[in-house]
C-alpha cells in the first residue's frame, strides 16, 4: 500500500481529527512506524469534510476500520520484508528451498546505545544460538515448514569483523564483502552472494554472510560447543531476558 492509498483511505474516513490521530497511535509498531508517522502528518492537512464515510464504506465500526488498516499495513510490511517468521524476540526467519534464512531485527540502535557494542553483540549472539536451537527442535519435531531444511544462512552489515570471528568459532562457513568489493561487481558478476548483498544492502557498506548445515548443527560435537558457549553468557551476566524490549 502506497502513502497514497492510505491517503485515499482516510479521505473518507468519518472519526474527526483527534480521533483518527488516537486510533493511528494505538496501532503504532516498529513494522509500521514509519506509515503511521507519516499519516500523523498529514491528518492536519485534511478537512474534516474528506474524513466522512469510512465508517460506512469499511464496516460500520472503529473496530472494522482498524483491522482494515492492520491488514494493509501487515500487506504493506510481507511485500518489503518476506515472508519472515518469529523464532525468538530478536530473529525471524524465511525458507527458501532447502535453506532456512535467519533474520535479525532492525532496531537495534537503542540495544547497543544501553548496552555497548561489545555487550550487545554477545546478548545478540546468545539469541542466535537460541534461535537455532528452537529451529533444530522445530526440524527434528517434523514441522512442516522446515521439512526440506538442510541449511541456516545469514546476510547483513552486521556480520563483520568480531561477530565473523564468534560465528567462525561456532563452525559457520563465513564470507566478507567489502564496499569495494560490492561496487566493483557488475550485473555479469557470477557470485550470487554478492549480487545478493547489492539487491539487499546496495554497495555503500560492507556486507557479511554466514552459513551452517542442520547436520553440524545436530552433532553432539556442536551441541557440546553451544552449551558451552551459553555458559560463557551466562558468566558475564549475558541473559535471553535481556535486549530488545518490544
Amino acid at each position: 500500500m502506497t502513502q497514497y492509498d492510505i491517503i485515499s483511505i482516510l479521505e473518507v474516513f468519518k472519526l474527526n481529527k483527534a480521533d483518527l490521530k488516537k486510533l493511528l497511535i494505538s496501532m503504532r509498531t516498529s513494522e509500521n512506524e514509519s506509515q503511521i508517522n507519516y499519516l500523523l502528518g498529514q491528518i492536519d492537512c485534511y478537512t474534516e469534510d474528506r474524513l466522512e464515510s469510512f465508517v460506512k464504506q469499511m464496516g460500520g465500526s472503529e473496530e472494522s476500520v482498524k483491522a482494515y488498516l492492520e491488514e494493509k499495513f501487515k500487506l504493506k510490511h510481507n511485500k518489503e520484508h518476506g515472508n519472515k517468521i518469529p523464532i525468538n524476540k530478536m530473529f525471524t526467519y524465511g525458507v527458501t528451498g532447502n535453506c532456512l534464512h535467519l533474520h535479525i531485527l532492525d532496531n537495534l540502535g537503542p540495544m547497543i546505545s544501553t548496552m555497548g557494542t561489545r555487550k550487545a553483540m554477545d546478548t545478540i549472539n546468545l539469541h542466535l544460538l537460541d534461535a537455532i536451537e528452537r529451529i533444530r527442535n522445530l526440524k527434528n519435531s517434523g514441522y512442516f515448514r522446515l521439512k526440506d531444511v538442510e541449511s541456516i544462512y545469514m546476510i547483513s552489515p552486521i556480520l563483520i569483523e568480531e561477530e565473523l570471528k564468534f560465528l567462525q568459532a561456532m563452525d559457520f562457513d563465513t564470507r566478507l564483502y567489502s564496499k569495494k568489493d560490492l561496487q566493483k561487481a557488475d550485473g555479469n558478476d557470477s557470485n550470487s552472494e554478492i549480487q545478493l548483498a547489492k539487491n539487499i544492502f546496495g554497495s555503500n557498506r560492507s556486507v557479511g554472510t554466514a552459513k551452517i548445515s542442520m547436520a553440524t548443527i545436530n552433532s553432539s560435537k556442536w551441541q557440546e560447543k553451544r552449551r558451552n558457549t551459553i555458559k560463557k553468557f551466562e558468566e558475564q551476566g549475558i541473559s535471553l531476558n535481556e535486549g530488545i524490549q518490544k
